[in-house]
């Protein structure tokens, strides 16, 4: 991770304090009890999110509304561009390393149990390409703004009604996991909208 700070510092103590007191730890109650079939679903709205933008790119590009694809293809890439910039203003590992780190989860209860999802993202969270120290701000939750608002913009109600669920479990799913703090989630969104406005700005006149 590169940061602006010493390697070893990070916010995740502050953050787990602020989480602590306004929330009460919901990366750690979210997932008590550790239901094979809840967890499963949690981790099917977090894999949501390596399709549904794609899935609304293809239909803009095929459909012939190539200045649209365009302006939500540059918010997806702005907003992943700004929160890789962010990274290094506000480093945090994640809850799933910064619980465990601070005593407050067992090393042995880190990784949730689950089917076909939960171990593909195991996979790819704990031995694939993710980042250690990119979890603030969440890039899923920018690029979930970006598709969620093109959803409403593309078929409104009758598409942004089903993104906002697909969405909302892809921003409960992240918190459940302990891949992001709820602050991730909301920093992130932030960004996104930024990122929306960028692109409608210079694409969209």
């Amino acid at each position: 991770m590169i940061s602006i700070y010493s390697p070893e510092y990070s916010l995740d103590a502050k953050i787990l304090g602020i989480e602590d007191r306004f929330l009460g730890q919901p990366s750690l109650w979210l997932a008590r009890g550790k239901r094979t079939w809840r967890t499963e679903l949690m981790h099917f709205f977090y894999f949501s999110y390596y399709l549904y933008t794609p899935i609304l790119g293809v239909f803009l590009y095929l459909a012939g509304r190539f200045r649209e694809f365009e302006a939500m293809a540059f918010a997806v890439l702005s907003a992943y561009a700004i929160s890789c910039l962010f990274f290094a203003l506000t480093p945090t590992v994640g809850p799933r390393w910064a619980l465990v780190e601070s005593g407050l989860l067992e090393e042995s209860e880190q990784r949730l149990d689950g089917y076909g999802f939960t171990r593909l993202i195991n996979f790819i969270m704990y031995r694939g390409t993710a980042l250690k120290g990119g979890a603030m701000p969440s890039s899923h939750s920018s690029t979930a703004v970006v598709f969620l608002v093109w959803c409403w913009r593309v078929w409104g109600v009758w598409g942004g009604a089903p993104a906002l669920i697909v969405v909302a479990g892809m921003w409960f799913g992240s918190v459940y996991g302990r891949y992001h703090y709820v602050l991730d989630i909301l920093y992130g969104a932030l960004l996104g909208l930024a990122a929306i406005w960028l692109a409608d700005l210079l694409l969209l006149g």
